[in-house]
């Protein structure tokens, strides 16, 4: 109750309307929709990195990335800006809303998606068929095939991964995001100084904002050889196991965010147009105690869709109701995704004397 009572002391927290907002009443249905056989459409799904334009990518594009969006005409300023509109992004501009600050999103990039561990499962199962009395005429085969080009032939499996991705899609349209109050812009934020982002040509003042643009693939080095089945040495040690699992080929998504704006002016300790984490406090904030950070982005952080959607409520908590929640108190379950799942956690023991 007290975070409740809480909000209303809050005088510049000012609840959203349509009307003073700018907020889109329009459906999303009524944009215009992804064409699958406009080679127009195709390219520009190429270019966010959507390949192939089929009817499940296009669905997904209708809800996340909408043809000819127009963005609202932002307020004189806004209670919380938002850049990002991954799982971090999502929560923080809608629960903002939802608890009556004027919120916005500016979505650039889609959210990334997999779904392909039941795949793994059900080959696991067929495999092991046999132990349960069922024979099989051959081994079991993943439509994995090197093909052509995604025109001609589209693997089974990923087929299948876009299908649901499209169909779980609409949790995370901008028709969603303005039903729970908050505006949408569909473009590259890039702050301009420290209480001020431009997008679109747009310049959006704002009393706090929330950094959550996750992050991207690590582009392979040109000119690096990929050895496979090699022995890795150090100081004559070697390390002999069953299976080596490599997941290093992430980094967060922050290149063109001048977090390091005109010679740090936004936040002192951010550097300046490359991907690296924004440096934060224990309560998310970074140097601009006006903006605050969440997910991929933060150092040390677990790379999960659950955990940036935590560091989102921190950050809300903090930035605009008078929080002092700390992130690194969060524990928060997870497994590897591997088949079956290997489960993780944290427990920390409060130290014992030698005594007890």
């Amino acid at each position: 109750m007290a975070t409740l009572f809480r909000l209303s002391a809050l005088a510049y927290l000012s609840p959203p309307s349509a009307a003073a907002t700018g907020i889109r009443t329009q459906p999303v249905s009524a944009v215009a929709r992804w064409d699958p056989s406009a080679d127009a459409d195709a390219s520009a799904a190429r270019q966010l990195d959507i390949e192939p334009l089929d009817a499940s990518n296009a669905r997904l594009l209708d809800a996340v990335h909408p043809r000819r969006w127009t963005d609202p005409s932002p307020p004189e300023v806004y209670d919380l800006v938002v850049i990002g509109a991954g799982a971090g992004g999502l929560v923080s501009a809608k629960q903002a809303a939802r608890r009556g600050a004027r919120s916005c999103l500016i979505s650039e990039a889609l959210a990334r998606a997999l779904a392909l561990l039941r795949a793994a499962r059900a080959v696991r199962e067929v495999r092991r068929a046999e132990e349960f009395g069922v024979r099989l005429s051959a081994p079991p085969a993943v439509d994995f095939a090197a093909f052509e080009s995604w025109q001609k032939h589209v693997p089974a499996v990923m087929q299948r991964l876009r299908a649901k991705r499209a169909q779980i899609a609409p949790a995370d349209s901008h028709e969603g995001t303005n039903a729970a109050g908050a505006d949408v812009y569909q473009g590259r934020g890039r702050f301009t100084g420290r209480n001020t982002v431009e997008v679109n040509g747009k310049v959006l003042r704002f009393r706090k904002a929330v950094i959550a643009t996750g992050g991207r693939q690590t582009a392979a080095l040109a000119g690096v050889t990929v050895r496979y089945n090699a022995t890795v040495e150090r100081e004559g040690w070697a390390l002999e196991c069953d299976a080596l699992l490599v997941a290093t080929g992430r980094e967060p998504n922050t290149g063109g965010l001048s977090c390091g704006g005109g010679g740090g002016e936004m936040c002192e300790k951010c550097p300046p147009d490359v991907s690296r984490h924004v440096p934060v406090d224990e309560l998310l904030a970074t140097s601009n105690p006006d903006v605050y950070a969440a997910g991929d982005v933060v150092s040390g952080t677990p790379r999960l869709t659950h955990v940036a959607g935590e560091h989102a409520k921190v950050a809300v908590e903090n930035a605009l109701f008078g929080g002092a929640w700390r992130h690194t108190s969060l524990v928060v379950p997870s497994v590897i995704y591997t088949e079956p799942e290997a489960p993780r956690d944290r427990l920390q023991i409060a130290a014992k004397s030698p005594e007890e």
